[in-house]
């Protein structure tokens, strides 16, 4: 069950990134009174390439592991219930490899990652975990018993590497992280992608009658990727109803000319949207007194050779 409007943006973003690199359920309900792993995620091994564009993120998914983002800044109770459903999962694991009369491995029991906004030094150090070579600082493994990992993401660094754990974050981590995101190539798909998310979250939000304190956190600290979101998706409508209108004017001056598009008339289309709409209707006011032959080799001339070469058996 999803216990904070945090738990299911959180969920959301990880499936999004991670969804093409192995298999990612979330949640994972483990028995006992019902109680849920909010991710686990399998790494396919042939994803390596594309974990790595992920950072510290990619580096944690590596392996099998569990995933516990939580909102709030963590506390010994929240550990310890992450750590009661870990053991829980656990005994499934040890049940199902029984039924196939085998003995797991250690390395089969699944590392728990705890994803959470900040935590007290007092906290980490009652459960023994420390910050280890290899790892950025903010990053602490509790004793390997454990199988317990907590990110403390107002601790990561400020870096590329760590930009898709601190949007996960809260405040003005998270804030900086959607800044950061918002500047990404707006041809990266995980950049559209995400903000699309933060949208849909804002939007949801906004609509109930009564948002809860959490809520309105959340509110203000998603308003400015949702504007980012909301501007480049209106670009995008306009840019693509500019597009299709260029392509039906095309598309009816070839029909009115030439009186059917074959398959070499439709392969000049795509280069033609290349164009302006005033260079394009220029372009066709011009060429229009010209027969078939003569029009597909100035077209192909005036676009710089983008078309094919013309049909003459036509």
């Amino acid at each position: 069950m999803t216990r904070t409007p945090h738990d299911r943006f959180a969920k959301d973003c990880l499936e999004e990134l991670l969804k093409s690199l192995g298999k990612f359920q979330a949640p994972l309900e483990v028995k006992d009174e019902l109680r849920q792993i909010d991710a686990w995620f399998i790494p396919d091994p042939s994803s390596q390439a594309q974990r790595s564009q992920l950072g510290l993120l990619g580096s944690i998914v590596e392996k099998e592991c569990l995933l516990e983002p939580v909102r709030a800044q963590l506390s010994p109770i929240e550990i310890r219930n992450c750590l009661r459903r870990q053991l829980i999962f656990y005994g499934e694991l040890q049940r199902r490899s029984g039924r196939e009369k085998r003995t797991l491995t250690e390395s089969e029991f699944p590392m728990l990652w705890i994803l959470c906004p900040t935590v007290s030094e007092s906290v980490i150090e009652q459960f023994g975990a420390k910050e280890k070579e290899g790892w950025p600082s903010g990053v602490y493994l509790a004793p390997d018993g454990y199988k317990l990992a907590i990110v403390a993401i107002n601790q990561l660094p400020k870096d590329p590497e760590t930009l898709w754990l601190r949007i996960l974050g809260k405040g003005s981590v998270q804030q900086q992280a959607f800044n950061e995101l918002s500047a990404l190539p707006k041809n990266e798909p995980l950049r559209k992608n995400i903000l699309e998310l933060v949208g849909m979250w804002y939007s949801n939000i906004q609509k109930k009658e009564a948002a809860t304190p959490e809520e309105q956190e959340l509110i203000m600290e998603l308003s400015s990727a949702y504007l980012e979101w909301r501007e480049a998706t209106l670009q995008e409508g306009i840019e693509i109803g500019q597009v299709q209108k260029q392509r039906q004017f095309i598309e009816n001056f070839l029909l009115a000319r030439f009186g059917a598009i074959d398959e070499t008339l439709a392969a000049t289309i795509e280069p033609l949207l290349n164009l302006s709409m005033t260079e394009v209707t220029n372009l066709m006011l011009e060429l229009s007194s010209l027969e078939r032959d003569e029009f597909l080799a100035r077209l192909s001339s005036d676009t710089q050779g983008q078309l094919p070469e013309s049909d003459n058996s036509m």
